[in-house]
């Protein structure tokens, strides 16, 4: 299982390594990406800058300036503020914190099965929220 994480405006798609905000995709470099995943997944605690390198870089010698780099581009994409933050406070000196609210809900990804393919069951991709939206409706309608 794989999970989607929602916060404002935003929508964070673990299985298809996406960003959208709305409905719009937003390309972000693979580490950058992971970063913010890692974020997101530990919100509202202090991450380190110790804690990112090694489980982001997976204890790859990088410089500081890496990090830096990575969240003035997750503020970019975010739009994101480092002075009044909505989404990501510096914590100086020791690291980081996911301040938004987040909402989280599972995505099953899995290969279709070659029946699946021959009875033309494919899955539908890219349609998690309209799919989420009917899941929620059909609970509410079998209560």
């Amino acid at each position: 299982m794989n999970a989607i994480y929602q916060f404002g405006d935003f929508k964070l798609d673990s299985a298809n390594q996406r960003l959208y905000r709305l409905d719009e995709a937003l390309p972000l470099p693979p580490k950058v990406f992971q970063t913010l995943r890692y974020m997101i997944e530990h919100p509202a605690r202090l991450v380190t800058k110790d804690q990112l390198l090694k489980e982001v870089w997976d204890g790859r010698v990088v410089t500081e300036g890496v990090l830096k780099s990575t969240m003035k581009l997750l503020r970019q994409a975010l739009e994101d503020d480092s002075k009044a933050p909505r989404y990501l406070e510096t914590v100086h000196r020791l690291g980081y914190r996911f301040i938004a609210e987040v909402r989280t809900s599972a995505s099953v990804a899995s290969p279709p099965t070659d029946a699946a393919v021959n009875r033309g069951l494919m899955p539908l991709v890219g349609r998690d929220t309209e799919l989420g939206l009917l899941q929620s409706v059909l609970a509410k309608a079998l209560e």
